[in-house]
């Protein structure tokens, strides 16, 4: 199913994916759509039929964007990059916002977190085209990432 954008304006729907760009915004305040995000971010804290879902791995975008945008930040005179490889313990100061963000949308009963788990991947029987490379519904010992269906190629 193809995501639909909605205005920030229009009638609610009953459920709604955040991705990483809107959780930058909204909770970034030098973020060029920060005023907007956060707006429809407090609407959505009012509308309680209105149900949320955000990926980990738009979690994990959002935490690294937000950690550079902090970092470029402090360090304007260098890249994120060429300050983190001289300094990795640089992102520290960050870290604990992080793990706030993370537990604030965790708490919230109307924000469900989804992944994609091994357990997960629906069988796709005779569709050979919907199934991830490399997996196969055969058990192969010996898969480095751990998967319990895995094809070594």
């Amino acid at each position: 199913m193809a995501a639909q954008v909605f205005d920030f304006d229009a009638p609610l729907p009953e459920r709604l994916y955040w991705d990483a760009s809107f959780l930058v915004h909204a909770v970034y305040p030098a973020g060029r759509y920060h005023q907007e995000c956060y707006a429809f971010l407090e609407r959505l804290s009012d509308a309680r039929e209105v149900f949320s879902y955000v990926s980990t791995l738009a979690l994990d975008e959002t935490i690294f964007t937000l950690i550079q945008l902090k970092t470029t930040e402090d360090h304007p005179e260098e890249g994120f990059w060429e300050v983190y490889r001289q300094n990795p313990q640089v992102i520290q100061p960050y870290l604990g916002e992080m793990r706030r963000l993370l537990e604030r949308l965790s708490v919230d009963p109307r924000i469900e977190t989804v992944g994609l788990e091994p357990a997960s991947i629906p069988d796709t029987g005779s569709n050979p085209k919907a199934v991830a490379r490399g997996h196969t519904g055969e058990s192969k010992p010996g898969c480095s990432r751990g998967h319990q269906r895995c094809e070594s190629r």
